[in-house]
């Protein structure tokens, strides 16, 4: 239709005919889902509740269902081979026609709905007796727990872009349909007197709006080209949306881009974040960075201590000097002061043992933070066994050293002196 191709041209019938067999699939596919559904629900019921399980679904446990219907009213909705037409609406004072085939061709891309379907099942698949699991965990393995696993996984950022970019090719589709007006088309495309009108040809958008001639851009590049820029909040303005339909679809384009810029950065976050294997990591080379500086700070340390103490020599050898030298006594006391003076500015120097304390305290990383609950019991069985050995050990001796002490209280020597505590004991 973009391309004004003749109407009976045999590229309608082919699409048209595709579309036709395309939507009897999806339908008996649709049919089929409802059907296992069923069967889903009454595995669930029978692991939550012991009910007997009955596998035989009939064929007429779908058509109760009324969200069975709603979706058969938007997929089944087509416009068959041979069949076709236009009709006009107002768009403000302005007049713009459709073909029919062109606005039921953008309802049949709602059924594009189905394919999270499939990318949800895909995922749930991988899920290990997750009927199960459902039953005794009380929750819900439908489409938010998917959306939920799909977000927090690896492919976050991927499964984002992809629907966003789909989203994008759309509503391009979408906004170059509304407003394209087949009143300034090529004559085949419409009979309509009322294109005649001028009306049809010169728009005037809003009430105090000035006029401008009504052109058709059927160039897709620019219909991808605003939608891009709407769905990034840019809104770059050199194409505006001149009918309502536009205006909606522009509307929906940009709450999708809030949303999915939203998603993608939180895709970016739980990809950019640090992971515990990599938390450990960090925490060993710090541990090994705060050793290796330790050593750099303990012998500056050490130096400073030593310099340390030859100066407090030094100065108490000068005052030892003998009175009568007055000469040497008073040169001494200079020396004396000098010292002072230097032994102060390693005084105020002396924050490398501080810092060296520091240093000491963060080289000394608890490694149970890096270690497995499992690592940890067997850490504390092996402290306990210790513990016990030794104390046993302890224990011996002391039963040793009490028998030896009474062996020692019953010699004749220590009865005869009469003296029969020997001074050694309490």
């Amino acid at each position: 239709i973009m391309d004004n191709l003749p109407l009976d041209h045999g590229a309608f019938t082919f699409l048209q005919a595709t579309c036709l067999v395309s939507t009897c699939i999806t339908l008996a596919l649709l049919f089929r889902m409802y059907m296992l559904q069923e069967l889903f629900e009454r595995i669930r019921s029978h692991l939550s509740n012991l009910t007997p399980l009955n596998p035989n679904v009939s064929l007429a446990t779908p058509l109760r269902a009324k969200t069975f219907w709603a979706e058969v009213c938007i997929i089944a909705v087509i416009c068959p081979p041979g069949a076709g037409g236009s009709f006009g609406i107002l768009n403000w004072n302005n007049y713009i026609l459709y073909r029919v085939e062109t606005v039921l061709a953008i309802y049949s891309t709602l059924r594009f709905y189905l394919v999270w379907r499939c990318v949800r099942d895909a995922f749930l698949q991988a899920l290990p007796k997750r009927h199960t699991v459902a039953a005794f965990s009380h929750i819900n393995l439908g489409s938010a727990f998917a959306f939920k696993v799909i977000l927090n996984g690896p492919w976050a950022t991927v499964f984002v872009g992809v629907v966003w970019g789909f989203n994008i090719l759309l509503m391009s589709y979408w906004w170059r349909a509304a407003e394209v007006s087949m009143c300034l088309q090529e004559p085949h495309m419409h009979q309509d007197p009322e294109c005649d009108e001028r009306h049809a040809k010169i728009w005037n958008l809003g009430v105090d709006g000035e006029e401008f001639t009504k052109t058709n851009d059927t160039y897709l590049w620019n219909a991808l080209w605003i939608i891009w820029c709407t769905s990034s909040t840019v809104g770059y303005g050199d194409l505006t949306p001149q009918t309502h339909s536009g205006r909606i679809v522009a509307g929906i384009t940009a709450f999708v881009g809030v949303c999915s810029a939203a998603l993608l950065t939180a895709a970016f976050s739980s990809v950019l974040s640090w992971s515990s294997l990599e938390i450990g990591a960090m925490l060993i080379l710090q541990r090994e960075s705060s050793r290796r500086s330790l050593q750099h700070l303990a012998a500056t340390y050490l130096a400073k201590w030593y310099r340390r103490e030859r100066m407090t020599r030094r100065q108490k050898s000068l005052l030892a000097v003998p009175a009568r030298n007055r000469g040497a006594r008073a040169s001494a006391k200079m020396l004396v002061r000098a010292a002072s003076f230097h032994y102060s500015a390693l005084h105020h120097t002396g924050h490398a043992k501080a810092a060296f304390q520091k240093v000491k305290r963060e080289s000394q990383v608890d490694l149970a933070d890096l270690m497995s609950d499992e690592v940890r019991v067997e850490q504390i069985a092996a402290r306990t066994n210790f513990f016990v050995a030794a104390t046993e050990v302890l224990v011996t001796k002391a039963l040793r050293m009490r028998q030896g002490l009474e062996t020692l209280l019953r010699t004749p020597t220590l009865q005869s002196s009469g003296n029969l505590t020997p001074p050694f004991l309490p």
